[in-house]
């Protein structure tokens, strides 16, 4: 028995733009963005699509949404236009999950009661009747968190990152228009197309997946392998962006069900992105080669991420944990062979949380 739902309205394909006055059906919206999105007229074509409509813009969203400006930003949001029953966000995954950080008012109009929800799990239930909508606008074709409730949301200071994820973080729609990811540089590009095959990799080999997700995740899978490569040396080729905006679609379809994304990431990539920032391609190569790899002694860590990363506590000798998505392949030690920019793997273990007294379910591919 297996079931398969996703509530978002998908509006695809070159010029699908021009649905958005339609989707909001004459309410007014604010537009997230980020700063680039001006220079390369993407939120001016918004503006002429809805005119007085769009009450106001916020560009200011930084890749890896970060507690430390998400504070600010969030009580601004809610002091000016906290009656504004709308949000746009315009941009790759770090925008969208940005917008979907500001869909819930607090009680106190502080953002430190959804912080500390995300960081001890505190009830955190907002009056429905305050909620806000979201309309996804990806530019990117890659995170797939247009059709997906999770938004990752970083603290660069603390050195963790959270997964804030409740049934109204579900964007309404969202619009997927490959004409607005031409400009995409060829390295954002390859980052993007790299998350979007780890999201189809993982959902094909989950346990919880079912034949809708399988077939989702097939399909992006090969469509990306065979697409990417020649994105990358024609960037401004219109019929590729659209062939690869709707397989990291289909990928995002295939990982947007309860159950097939990662409770906890894999400890080398939350490491290497939470305290030295690593770029997604690194992270999304090693956490498919964790998990496509098996049967080495220990996993190893790219050396581009070393040298920032705090010391590594050795592993007490005992069986490797289990994973806690119990895979249905034989949970053997994985290996991370990732090299990135020529350079050698490091033989360095995997320590997100590998201390002493660290249980099965704090790791998650390893």
């Amino acid at each position: 028995m297996w079931h398969f739902h996703n509530p978002v309205d998908l509006h695809a394909g070159v010029g699908s733009l021009a649905q958005l006055p339609q989707l909001l059906a004459g309410r007014p919206a604010l537009l997230i963005t980020f700063p680039e999105a001006a220079a390369l007229g993407l939120q001016q074509k918004v503006a002429d699509l809805l005119g007085p409509q769009l009450v106001g813009i916020d560009n200011s969203v930084l890749p890896n949404p970060d507690v430390s400006w998400l504070t600010g930003m969030h009580q601004r949001l809610w002091q000016r236009h906290a009656q504004v029953p709308c949000l746009i966000a315009l941009g790759g995954g770090s925008v969208i999950d940005c917008a979907k950080a500001m869909l819930a008012p607090t009680p106190s109009g502080r953002f430190d009661e959804l912080l500390a929800h995300l960081r001890e799990d505190t009830p955190f239930e907002p009056d429905p009747a305050h909620l806000k909508s979201l309309i996804a606008i990806p530019t990117t074709a890659g995170t797939g968190s247009e059709v997906t409730p999770w938004a990752t949301l970083w603290d660069a200071q603390g050195g963790r990152k959270y997964s804030l994820h409740r049934p109204w973080t579900w964007p309404q729609a969202a619009i997927i228009d490959a004409s607005l990811m031409l400009s995409l540089p060829a390295p954002a590009t390859l980052a993007s197309g790299l998350d979007a095959l780890s999201h189809a990799l993982e959902a094909i080999w989950n346990v919880h997946r079912n034949p809708v997700s399988s077939t989702l995740a097939s399909s992006a899978a090969r469509a990306i392998v065979a697409t990417l490569p020649a994105l990358i040396r024609e960037p401004e080729d219109l019929a590729l962006r659209e062939q690869m905006a709707l397989a990291a679609l289909q990928a995002g379809l295939a990982f947007s069900i309860p159950g097939l994304r990662w409770r906890t990431p894999c400890p080398m990539t939350s490491r290497c992105s939470a305290v030295s920032r690593t770029a997604s391609p690194v992270r999304s190569r090693c956490r498919t080669s964790c998990a496509w790899r098996w049967g080495a002694t220990e996993p190893s860590i790219p050396c581009c991420c070393r040298s920032s990363m705090p010391p590594v506590p050795s592993r007490p000798s005992r069986a490797w944990p289990a994973c806690s998505n119990r895979w249905a392949y034989p949970p053997t030690r994985p290996t991370m062979a990732c090299k990135t920019a020529g350079k050698r793997p490091c033989r360095q273990r995997c320590a997100g949380r590998a201390d002493a007294t660290s249980s099965p379910q704090s790791i998650d591919f390893c």
